[in-house]
């Protein structure tokens, strides 16, 4: 006690701010041993007990910033995404000119499919944050648009954003994988090859060059072989099952069709023209091989599937209900076929 009043006295006297820093650093050390705490928490995984102690930050340091993100991500890790969606727009607003809180708001969005709102954070940010802040706002939003379904469009982004950033490994990985889901795989490799120039030793990065350039190899081969006189039954179907994998579904279709030429009605070659076809956008020419497909088939129940799928894109009501009735029946131990039958009632 007698210590706090002599200081306060020799405050008193001399004017000196000299007594006071004390506790402000004592705050300040606490603050940064807290953080370093949580961040060893999260490290082993202990994500209840690291939120924990970042919200004993926030009560010494409510505007710091790190704290609040780094609270909202280990929310995020524990699935209590509302309560991270606060932490994530507090740090937003403390610093919107900053990337991470847009990029985290957006990941929480695509994570529960709502590809309407994550772009929508996505364009937020890019008038907020300075452009040579935007590498990973742009890569996030090619990624978005491919995980969304839209590929194409994804493509489109990345490749004006690679002009803008010539040395963003990030962007060209993402482009890279818009490309393979188009089935574009020589681009994608060639994408691949300029985001390894300038990310070398990625593991990562590597693996996923391997495995399209291995599937680019592949294909090449099989078309080659398909190509040659007298090419058989065998090489067609290698060519339709490797462009299907390349996502190439128009060739994968044109293949099958070669291939079911020198075979006849083989039910995996069948099921998968018909899927082919669904997915190059023909869906209608689909049916006819899906119904192709014995009972017996191993491929029977997956093309009740398909065939349901079908019916409802073409708001057939009625005959959606009947193929689910149809799958009950010969599926017995099938439970989705008797919950999807429920629901379509």
């Amino acid at each position: 006690m007698r210590p706090t009043i002599l200081a306060f006295l020799a405050l008193l006297l001399t004017g000196s701010p000299e007594p006071v820093p004390a506790p402000a650093r004592s705050s300040s050390e606490g603050v940064v041993a807290l953080m370093h705490q949580a961040a060893e928490q999260r490290k082993s995984g202990d994500y209840a007990a690291a939120a924990e102690t970042y919200r004993r930050v926030l009560k010494r340091a409510p505007s710091l910033y790190e704290a609040h993100l780094f609270l909202g991500d280990t929310l995020r890790h524990r699935r209590l995404n509302v309560e991270a969606e606060a932490e994530f727009r507090i740090a937003e607003n403390l610093r919107p000119s900053e990337p991470p809180p847009y990029l985290s708001l957006a990941d929480l969005q695509r994570e529960a499919f709502q590809f309407s709102q994550a772009p929508a954070t996505l364009e937020k940010a890019l008038s907020a944050v300075p452009a040579e802040k935007r590498e990973p706002i742009l890569a996030s939003r090619g990624i978005i648009l491919r995980q969304s379904g839209d590929p194409a469009a994804a493509v489109r982004v990345l490749s004006e954003a690679a002009k803008s950033y010539p040395e963003s490994a990030k962007i060209r990985r993402s482009l890279a994988q818009s490309l393979m889901d188009l089935g574009r795989v020589e681009e994608a490799v060639q994408a691949y090859s300029a985001a390894l120039k300038l990310s070398p030793g990625s593991a990562s990065l590597e693996e996923e060059m391997r495995s399209a350039r291995e599937l680019l190899e592949s294909l090449q081969k099989a078309q080659a072989v398909a190509k040659a006189p007298g090419a058989d039954f065998a090489a067609w179907e290698s060519l339709a099952r490797l462009s299907y994998q390349a996502r190439d579904y128009t060739l994968a279709a044109a293949a099958a069709s070669e291939a079911l030429k020198r075979t006849g009605a083989k039910s995996s070659l069948l099921l998968l023209r018909a899927i082919a076809l669904e997915r190059s956008g023909n869906p209608e020419a689909a049916g006819p091989d899906l119904k192709k497909i014995p009972r017996e088939a191993p491929e029977h129940l997956l093309s009740l599937y398909h065939r349901a799928y079908l019916a409802r894109l073409q708001g057939q009501g009625p005959a959606e209900e009947k193929i689910w009735a149809e799958a009950t029946q010969m599926h017995r131990e099938d439970s989705t076929s008797r919950l999807m039958r429920v629901l379509s009632w």
